[in-house]
């Protein structure tokens, strides 16, 4: 037997409020709204232009490193002064559009994210490039114990903690 009342239970529940279409609405409302805040924010070309500086820096690193080792020639480099004008392309009107709210809205609405975007893959994809004929220009050469070793200590580098120490 329970020495309890279930009466201010009920008077709890009874004071709750019910929930209605019109509370399920304003809350996908308020929802959509914040992920498409969160889209605005995400795809904001001012952000995005950072990651393509990142990314047009990381692919001439590894431009330069290649070319110390001597593996690229010349379409290489017309490659990357082209990819190089067009981020500068990219970056002049990025920053001549951020310095309004409404103009900066109006070309993220036009698609400038997406040419950002179209810039940060293109770059990633001259780099990746590069990096592939590194390894291919690697595995070319004579196979001897100095550069057996050279290739395991630099794949080393760029493994993870755990394979290290299994290797």
């Amino acid at each position: 037997m329970s020495t309890f009342s279930d009466t201010p239970l009920s008077a709890l529940a009874s004071a709750m409020p019910t929930t209605s279409s019109a509370n399920w609405k304003i809350l996908l409302a308020v929802t959509i709204g914040c992920l498409l805040l969160y889209a605005l924010q995400a795809l904001s070309p001012i952000r995005l232009l950072d990651l393509l500086i990142l990314s047009i820096e990381s692919a001439e690193k590894t431009y330069f490193a290649a070319m110390e080792a001597g593996i690229l020639g010349d379409t290489h480099a017309t490659a990357l002064a082209s990819l190089q004008v067009r981020v500068s392309q990219i970056r002049q009107q990025t920053l001549a559009n951020s310095q309004s709210l409404a103009v900066g809205l109006r070309e993220f609405f036009k698609g400038h994210s997406f040419t950002i975007l179209r810039g940060i893959r293109d770059a990633r994809k001259f780099e990746t490039e590069i990096e592939m004929l590194k390894e291919a220009h690697l595995q070319s050469l004579p196979s001897n114990r100095g550069i057996s070793a050279t290739l395991a200590l630099r794949r080393r580098k760029t493994a993870s903690p755990v394979n290290i120490l299994t290797i």
